[in-house]
């Protein structure tokens, strides 16, 4: 800082009052009467019989408190000329507030304790005017999600798993099972791209022989829509091989449906260790372009038949052509009820 005139001193100067020597080196250090203690040696003039000491034990004096103590004794000839003090030379007091520039903090010194404390869990960032802000702790199981530049970050669901959305088991005597958005608070909407259904363990609730059937639910084109599709809009394939030296192979298919077939149309009842089980994954269930308006749905199944309890695994594939999205699925036996078993759907972003 400039000054007009001269430069103002800092420091509290001080002199001392005079000292009679003897056959000591140690003497109490007064001004006015009063005992003073310099802030080190080194704020300090004092000159012995005409000769300035230097500051320090190796030199020619220490200072403790309001003690001088000189490195060796002294005699009543010696004289102690003057002592000067010059106060606390360096203490600029207490900045004003907002007067410290970041040029006054050497890099890396503001440490984790001189932070703010906040919350465990909470994640600090950059807001939209440049200045620090706070997101407070996520639900367990999310994940710290960039949403690109321009934009705050989020927590969110973890990307590229599948999200269970809904189960049912089933009870006696069972004649289709339905997955319906907004009902049951199931979700099938454009929050998901793909959704998954798997089968566990269906049975025939008697002796009447069954297959598996599946059907959609019309969205519309804003996906607002849950009719269920029972036109013959449908097609499917399915290639099937059993343990079964009779029927080993085969294949069925067709165009034009009023349903799809999933899996084999080989039958599974109520009898001891018959049984059905598959995976059944539904794509593009959200577009409504012409240009690629089938809604895929492939599947894998494995059954233990009620004839002769022979073991056939199938896949195959099958779809509905729509512009309309799709927000429900129906899977129902051809013929008969079902008893047991769980029908479980899931959904990836």
């Amino acid at each position: 800082m400039s000054y007009i005139g001269k430069t103002p001193l800092v420091g509290n100067y001080q002199i001392c009052d005079a000292l009679t020597t003897s056959a000591t080196a140690d003497y109490t250090l007064q001004v006015g009467g009063v005992n003073v203690s310099p802030q080190t040696a080194n704020a300090m003039i004092v000159s012995l019989n005409g000769v300035i000491q230097g500051p320090g034990a190796s030199r020619g004096f220490t200072v403790s408190g309001s003690t001088i103590s000189f490195n060796s004794a002294l005699t009543s000839s010696d004289v102690i000329d003057f002592i000067y003090i010059f106060g606390d030379v360096l203490d600029v007091g207490t900045p004003t507030d907002d007067s410290i520039t970041t040029a006054k903090i050497v890099d890396n010194a503001v440490t984790l304790a001189k932070l703010e404390d906040g919350t465990q869990g909470d994640i600090l960032y950059y807001g939209a005017s440049g200045a620090p802000a706070r997101l407070g702790f996520g639900t367990s199981g999310t994940f710290l999600k960039t949403q690109g530049t321009g934009a705050n970050p989020a927590w969110a669901a973890a990307g590229g798993a599948w999200t269970k959305l809904k189960a049912v088991t089933l009870a006696a005597s069972t004649a289709s099972v339905s997955f319906v958005n907004g009902t049951d608070s199931v979700v099938i909407d454009g929050t998901y791209r793909i959704y998954k259904i798997i089968v566990d363990g269906i049975k025939g609730y008697d002796s009447t022989d069954t297959y598996v059937r599946m059907r959609v639910y019309d969205g519309g084109t804003d996906g607002t829509g849950t009719s269920e599709v029972t036109a013959s809009e449908y097609g499917y394939s399915n290639w099937w091989c059993t343990n079964h030296t009779a029927d080993n192979s085969g294949l069925n298919y067709g165009n034009g449906y009023a349903y799809m077939v999933i899996g084999s149309q080989g039958n599974f009842d109520d009898t001891t260790g018959s049984g059905w089980s598959g995976e059944i994954t539904a794509y593009n269930v959200n577009q409504t372009t012409a240009d690629n308006c089938w809604k895929y749905i492939n599947w894998t199944t494995s059954m233990v038949s009620s004839a002769s309890l022979y073991f056939q695994q199938a896949g195959g594939g099958g779809g509905w052509k729509s512009t309309n999205t799709v927000r429900g699925f129906k899977i129902y036996p051809n013929a008969g009820t079902w008893d047991g078993g769980t029908f479980t759907l899931y959904g990836i972003e």
